[in-house]
């Protein structure tokens, strides 16, 4: 089926109101369940949350309230609409055919725009909600004044906001467990349903943060969205209100993400502030680098703004952040530069422009600061005691690092800079650099990775870091009896298993050290007292 005809079908199933209660099944299918009932899904048979926005994305801009449909055939129609998303990812391939007896360069069969578009569609989110809620606070701190002046909240607010609206939700959920089964499809959407009171909780910064993500359903949406690659306003504003005082959250990651990614554009906007939202957004992101590599590596061993100076006079390059671990180092050469919206539909120069500008010059950048730093003799540096460690270093290696989610990066990375150079980078995002410095816990190990990472960067190939992590955390990055190996997202998904256990763990001490009283409801918010819940399983287990 071609592109035009699934675009037009799907287009005109979002026009009823009634496609809400479709949305809200494929919520439940594809991002409700247990931590292990989740990671035991095939990936290839459900939605991810780029497919899921765009469908609400359509039905924002397409819906009528008075055009509904019988609700007998929401059940075909919700199973249509899986087959129409399967036959539309696969038109990004349509293009590519396997030959064993073609000759064509891999470089060149996958450096299409629509199969790199795929890549960054369906390879997955590029961070966990935890990261999005607790770095928006650090990513914005030199921007607090605007937005208290200009959006009337405190960026100290934003972790709690997004805590209580999730575990509203969550409660919501959980109690569903605990009821007859729910008939009613109007029952099902109220599980994703608020009041403002519930998100709100009268608190004034809560209010005017959550008037910044509002879509209003009367109003008219997206006039502009018609395809996967296009800005879609549920990614920027996803409480949608309903009614008057209704508002459908049907995915609390979405918030998450807009709470961190938002507030830049809202400045971008003040011609005044541009500038400085910037320049601010080029300063935190090397600082948060820093920062996480603190809990690995000693702090003294970390060094920001390297200046190599050819002369007193004369800068050579620089390093952004510089890691030191005995004889070896890394070079993280970090950019804050975003995918752009022509790169997102497809458009393949605007794609090789993003790329060159996020990832290769600053790869460039890093190899001509090895350069240098393995003949330091030749160059001046501000810091003494640095030029003593950098005279005992035998082994550099570059990584590139960008701010935000950059779908594809890994691909990327392989396809754009593969016949250009024998070693490629190890190029992530700032999310991806959290969760490695979490599993590899000592500078060795870290710095053991990364070495593999860039020595097998042709040998192994997997469109985002945490596949690579995942293979390297249960087998080992090493070489096999194969001439190339490709890790699928299986191997993503036991990172974010272990990683989810982690944060619920995290969650149930956190609660342990609180004073509950046995006949108080649980903590894990199940309806249940605890003494019938997790105060019973204290007592069996201990």
């Amino acid at each position: 089926m071609k592109n035009e005809k699934i675009l037009k079908r799907l287009n005109e199933l979002t026009s009823s109101y009634s496609f809400i209660y479709i949305l809200v099944s494929i919520v439940i299918t594809d991002f409700c369940g247990t931590i292990d009932e989740l990671f035991l899904k095939n990936v290839r048979e459900h939605l991810n949350d780029k497919e899921f926005s765009f469908l609400v994305g359509l039905w924002l801009k397409n819906l009528k309230k008075d055009n509904l449909i019988e609700e007998e055939k929401l059940e075909a129609i919700y199973d249509e609409v899986y087959k129409l998303m399967d036959s539309l990812h696969l038109t990004f391939m349509s293009d590519f055919k396997f030959d064993s007896n073609d000759k064509t360069d891999i470089f060149d069969k996958f450096s299409k725009g629509s199969l790199l578009q795929e890549t960054i569609i369906y390879a997955g989110t590029g961070a966990y909600d935890n990261q999005y809620k607790k770095l928006s606070t650090q990513k914005y701190k030199y921007d607090e004044k605007w937005i208290l002046e200009n959006k009337g909240f405190s960026i100290n607010c934003i972790e709690s906001f997004y805590d209580n609206l999730k575990s509203k939700l969550q409660t919501k959920l959980n109690d569903r467990k605990f009821l007859k089964k729910l008939k009613s499809n109007e029952a099902l959407l109220d599980l994703f349903c608020l009041t403002k009171l519930e998100i709100t909780k009268k608190n004034t910064d809560f209010e005017n943060l959550f008037n910044c993500l509002i879509t209003d359903v009367s109003d008219k949406n997206n006039i502009e969205f018609n395809d996967l690659g296009d800005f879609n306003i549920f990614s920027a504003q996803p409480i949608i209100k309903i009614s008057k005082d209704r508002y459908f959250i049907p995915s609390a990651f979405a918030v998450s993400e807009a709470l961190y990614e938002s507030p830049f554009y809202w400045m971008l906007n003040d011609s005044k502030y541009k500038k400085i939202a910037l320049k601010n957004r080029g300063d935190i992101a090397e600082e948060l680098t820093a920062n996480m590599l603190e809990t690995v590596f000693e702090k003294s061993n970390i060094y920001q703004n390297v200046l190599i100076n050819k002369t007193k006079n004369e800068t050579a390059t620089d390093i952004d952040v510089l890691a030191i671990h005995k004889e070896r180092a890394i070079i993280f050469q970090i950019k804050s530069k975003k995918l752009t919206s022509l790169s997102k539909q497809g458009d393949l120069e605007s794609i090789k422009d993003d790329f060159k500008k996020a990832v290769q010059d600053t790869f460039e950048q890093g190899l001509k600061s090895k350069s240098c730093l393995l003949n330091y003799e030749n160059f001046k540096f501000k810091d003494d005691e640095l030029v003593g460690k950098i005279s005992k270093i035998k082994e550099y290696n570059i990584v590139t690092i960008v701010l935000d989610d950059y779908p594809g990066i890994s691909h990327q990375v392989h396809i754009l800079l593969g016949k250009k150079s024998n070693i490629l980078p190890v190029s992530i995002n700032i999310f991806d650099l959290e969760i490695l410095l979490k599993y590899l816990r000592k500078p060795d190990e870290f710095i053991d990775y990364i070495s593999k990472r860039v020595s097998f960067s042709k040998y192994y190939k997997a469109d985002n870091e945490m596949c690579y992590l995942g293979f390297n955390l249960k087998k080992g990055l090493n070489k096999y009896d194969a001439d190339y190996i490709v890790l699928d997202e299986s191997w993503a998904q036991l990172i974010d298993k272990t990683y989810y256990k982690e944060v619920y763990r995290e969650k149930i001490q956190d609660f342990s050290k609180r004073k509950i009283g046995r006949n108080d409801s649980c903590f894990c918010r199940s309806g249940l007292k605890y003494k019938k819940c997790h105060g019973k399983r204290q007592n069996n287990f201990g």
